[in-house]
């Protein structure tokens, strides 16, 4: 059955509490302060290998001094990112990967426009995992 799936595990990269990020609650937050006029570290979320098409990540409210998110997934060896750009805030926003591949992680990162450091929250993020059609082998006679 196709649907959204929860990260398993994570690499904080120095994010606080990063397993908010994922724990089906939109009032807790992984954070990270982030200093004046630069991107905040990546706060990367795992899970086993699963065939994925999209993702969607809802960005925390208290990000209106963050002007740009990268999302990126990781497949065949290497990280692509999907997205770079504005965002919308308080709820999810999907990012899609362009076509249904076999994804082991996600990372996020936020740049800071502000002339002092501020905190980058996230307070969750999904994987879509597609349904896989099964083909029964032909039974032979």
């Amino acid at each position: 059955m196709a649907g959204y799936v929860s990260p398993t595990g994570n690499v904080a990269n120095s994010w606080s509490n990063p397993t908010n990020a994922y724990d089906e609650n939109t009032g807790s937050y992984a954070t990270r302060n982030t200093y004046t006029e630069t991107w905040s570290s990546y706060l990367e979320l795992t899970h086993a290998a699963l065939q994925c098409s999209k993702v969607r990540i809802w960005h925390n409210s208290s990000l209106s001094f963050f002007t740009s998110v990268t999302v990126g997934v990781y497949y065949g060896g290497s990280w692509v990112n999907i997205y770079a750009g504005v965002f919308a805030i308080g709820a999810y926003t999907e990012y899609s990967v362009g076509s249904t591949q076999s994804i082991t992680a996600m990372r996020v990162c936020y740049y800071n426009a502000a002339l002092t450091t501020k905190t980058a929250s996230i307070a969750e993020a999904d994987f879509y995992e597609e349904a896989v059609a099964f083909i029964p082998w032909a039974i032979i006679m």
